[in-house]
């Protein structure tokens, strides 16, 4: 049983800071979901913020799939947050063409440290206790955050960055924790983005302000003769309480590569490479490319 999953940002637009491939067409994603299948994946991550992604995911069938899906903020002026969140959910579920999410992430769970957050917490229950999803959760960026929302709010499932650089959640005990309270981690970001892929002339020009982290990522993929697939995956996948490693991938072959590189780790996991400056392992902090 594979403990990938399948993210689809890259499925409603040109997600990622390396992405040449831009938009992918119905039949690429049709592809794509024919092959994970193939592979035995099963679980696809998606988000209406992701373009048109849920619309592209329904039209090509998803409702034999675990499909976990996020919930935009209500609106500030929004005064009736149960319908808010009962309208949402449902718009996603009739682009999907399922009936049942496996999972609702909160896509700004700092929503629930405003003055409404009880009210869109009871919300995102009410949604559940209907057997609109199976479980409910929220995504987020940083230990800090978590820490403010955990286990202040009961969630069934979190979603969190983690790479070779970004071991943030891993080093301060959060995800033992969590899994110790019956909570899901996934895991999404371990290639950064696709900067952990790419070529040393290929990244863009702000990494050369974090050249001693690339420098030591770059020598230690020529030291253990690895690719840098099989690193990243081998060190995500290796993490005991981490039960999905969601990747995205712009085509079959890519797809192909990834689960291969799955299947292979590393005769050895990197170590010393975490970086603390979210200049680097953050996204949201990224020049404009």
């Amino acid at each position: 049983m594979t403990r990938l999953a399948l993210g689809t940002a890259q499925f409603g637009g040109p997600y990622g800071v390396t992405n040449r491939a831009g938009r992918l067409s119905a039949d690429t994603v049709q592809a794509i979901l024919a092959q994970a299948a193939e592979h035995g994946i099963d679980t696809l991550d998606t988000a209406p913020a992701y373009g048109d992604a849920e619309t592209l995911l329904g039209r090509a069938g998803v409702a034999s799939w675990r499909v976990v899906t996020k919930l935009a903020a209500p609106p500030r002026d929004c005064t009736d947050i149960e319908g808010y969140v009962e309208r949402a959910l449902n718009a996603s579920l009739m682009r999907l063409r399922v009936d049942r999410l496996d999972g609702l992430l909160l896509h700004q769970p700092d929503d629930l440290l405003e003055s409404g957050g009880t009210a869109l917490h009871r919300a995102v229950v009410r949604v559940k206790s209907m057997g609109l999803t199976h479980r409910i959760g929220v995504s987020v960026y940083a230990p800090a955050q978590l820490s403010a929302l955990w286990p202040r709010f009961d969630l069934d499932m979190v979603q969190l960055p983690f790479n070779v650089f970004d071991t943030r959640f891993r080093d301060s005990g959060m995800i033992d924790r969590l899994a110790l309270g019956s909570v899901t981690v996934d895991v999404r970001s371990v290639f950064l983005q696709g900067l952990l892929l790419a070529s040393p002339t290929s990244r863009p020009s702000f990494c050369d302000g974090f050249a001693t982290h690339w420098w030591q990522w770059d020598e230690w993929l020529a030291h253990h003769r690895s690719s840098a697939a099989r690193a990243a995956l081998g060190f995500a996948l290796a993490q005991p309480n981490v039960h999905n490693v969601i990747i995205g991938v712009s085509s079959v072959r890519e797809l192909d590569e990834l689960v291969h590189a799955a299947n292979d780790p590393p005769a050895a996991l990197p170590t010393g490479l975490t970086a603390n400056d979210v200049r680097l392992i953050d996204p949201r902090t990224w020049p404009a490319q």
